[in-house]
Parts: structure tokens; C-alpha cells; sequence
């Protein structure tokens, strides 16, 4: 399980970074997260708790560039 929860941090910072090469997210948002991701990972292993009430602002963080995606796909489809 704790497998399950540290590869959805690597995943959303490979996800970011590949958005970035291919220019379809903005840089600022990619450098932020792909920073976070890897200090969410330090968390878990020095079992610091990500359930904590501050964690959420590390989520909504991650979620950032998903949110930026579909904006973008609105506004090229009208």
C-alpha cells in the first residue's frame, strides 16, 4: 500500500516533467510541483504525516498541472 501512495507522487512529477519538455504546460507550475514531489516522497519516509490539515495545500498544489490541462483544452476547443 505504501508502494501504491509513494507512486503516485513519482507519477505526477513524471507526468509534469514530460508536459514541460513538450511545452504544453506552464513552466512555473511544472518547477513548483516537480519540486514538491520529490519533498511529499521525504515526508513519507521520515513518516512525517501527509494527512496532516496542511497537506491539503500540497495536493491542491499537485493538482495544479491536471487543472491547468483541462483549461486549456476549453479554450482551444471554444
Amino acid at each position: 500500500m505504501l508502494s501504491l501512495y509513494m507512486l503516485f507522487f513519482a507519477g505526477v512529477y513524471v507526468y509534469t516533467r514530460k508536459r514541460e519538455k513538450n511545452g504544453e504546460a506552464q513552466r512555473d507550475i511544472c518547477q513548483l510541483v516537480r519540486i514538491l514531489a520529490p519533498v511529499c516522497l521525504l515526508m513519507i519516509i521520515y513518516n512525517v504525516s501527509m494527512r496532516a490539515e496542511e497537506a491539503y495545500i500540497m495536493y491542491f498544489v499537485l493538482a495544479l498541472p491536471f487543472i491547468n490541462k483541462k483549461q486549456r483544452q476549453r479554450s482551444l476547443n471554444g
